[in-house]
């Protein structure tokens, strides 16, 4: 059928869907990769995405491969500029949701049935369509969020009576604050604030991963994790929890259970999401991510006296914030390092795990 207004040059409302960004796409090839899913330099084209969404079908990835999938991509929208459908593979698409009748579609049958009785087509058509595609696209978007939020809202519900309790789940994504996982069951997502993590962690610049306790600790999507859920807040719409244990890699890349004894249990406030902000720029975005990460002056002036807790409260002892000078001087004159090193404990190797 959308061949068919095509082919007719006849004004209509066509479902599209934009080429994905390569950077982005690039990012979740890297994380497809680490799994096996994607070959060394195997190009994500939608014929081998396709064939990974049915490999993992069924499996423990699903759920992850597929959300990170669709942050990679761009989002579908009505348009009357038909520019094709990447997700699809198609250049023509009209998007028919028989028996579940949407606007756009109401519109396309209105127009078909007078094109095939022969009735003339109003004047300024084109634009006429493109504000109802506008107005749909958006209306859509809304719907789609109050979903979202409605979801949110009943997890915050499931997981009131699981305070306390322990879940494994897989690292889904990461903000300049948070870190956001995914548990394996019941399907919800946690944040833990970063802060909760101890040991200075920081987010790398195209949010793949947070690295901590001096670069030794790499966490990056799709690692599992253990978590501790602490909170429940209904009016904020998340679930909150802390890093009791995590699989995640050293500055050599190799792998090892990591158990954050620096961690503290948090919960996550309002200031620790971030708000979408309409007509930001690329280069914008860019410099907020890198200001996050600690700079080497800031990292000196910390001390471990000047830690503070991830509620933001009075500074507690035992937990490590910055990198500290190497040498201060004791009464007696001599020197020694300001801060130990990370207690033994803090990492453990593949061969040191508890049995469950």
């Amino acid at each position: 059928m959308a061949s068919f207004f095509t082919r007719k040059k006849i004004p209509s409302i066509y479902r599209i869907h934009d080429e994905p960004d390569p950077l982005k796409l690039e990012i979740f090839a890297e994380v497809a990769r680490t799994f096996g899913l994607l070959k060394p330099r195997e190009v994500p084209t939608p014929e081998h995405l396709n064939a990974m969404l049915d490999k993992v079908r069924g499996g423990p990835l699903e759920a992850m491969i597929n959300t990170l999938l669709l942050r990679s991509l761009k989002r579908a929208e009505y348009s009357v500029e038909n520019i094709g459908h990447s997700g699809l593979a198609l250049q023509d698409y009209l998007h028919f949701t028989s028996p579940i009748r949407r606007y756009p579609d109401l519109i396309v049958h209105r127009y078909l049935r007078k094109v095939l009785r022969g009735e003339r087509l109003p004047e300024g058509l084109q634009s006429h369509l493109a504000v109802l595609a506008k107005g749909a696209s958006d209306a859509e978007q809304k719907a789609t969020e109050a979903e979202r939020e409605n979801d949110k809202w009943k997890a915050c519900l499931l997981m009131k009576s699981r305070i306390g309790q322990r879940f494994r789940g897989r690292i889904q994504g990461f903000s300049a604050k948070v870190v956001f996982i995914t548990l394996d069951a019941p399907f919800v997502e946690v944040g833990v604030p970063l802060a909760a993590l101890g040991g200075n962690f920081w987010i790398d610049e195209h949010r793949t991963k947070a690295t901590g306790l001096r670069g030794t600790v790499v966490l990056t999507l799709g690692d599992a994790v253990e978590v501790e859920i602490t909170a429940a807040d209904e009016d904020l719409r998340r679930v909150s929890g802390w890093l009791t244990e995590a699989k995640a890699q050293d500055a050599q890349g190799k792998a090892f259970q990591f158990v954050p004894v620096l961690a503290a249990p948090a919960t996550l406030r309002e200031g620790d999401l971030e708000k979408p902000r309409k007509g930001r720029s690329q280069t914008q975005e860019t410099r907020n991510r890198r200001d996050a990460a600690p700079r080497p002056q800031q990292e000196r002036r910390a001390t471990a006296g000047e830690a503070r807790d991830p509620e933001g409260a009075r500074p507690r002892t035992g937990q490590v914030k910055g990198r500290p000078p190497k040498k201060a001087r004791e009464a007696g004159g001599k020197s020694r390092e300001a801060h130990p090193k990370p207690p033994k404990g803090s990492v453990r190797g593949p061969g040191k795990r508890k049995g469950r």
